[in-house]
């Protein structure tokens, strides 16, 4: 809701979820008008403990393949 007498511009974002991705369906900057108002769907996806524990283990065991 934008109570201001000037347009905005909206950025939504989250912090403090690592991996997690924000899905806004392309709207996470928005432009608002004075006085405009809009209602907002937004996605989290967070990867399980064991999602994140395979993407290591798979990023380790490419290193050591390729002798990094």
């Amino acid at each position: 809701n934008n109570k201001l007498t000037a347009p905005m511009i909206v950025g939504i974002r989250i912090e403090g979820l690592p991996g997690a991705t924000l899905d806004m369906d392309g709207m996470d900057h928005i432009d608002l008008a004075p006085q405009e108002r809009i209602k907002l769907l937004a996605r989290v996806q967070i990867p399980s403990v064991q999602e994140d524990h395979k993407e290591k283990e798979d990023h380790k065991g490419k290193e050591d393949h390729e002798g990094k």
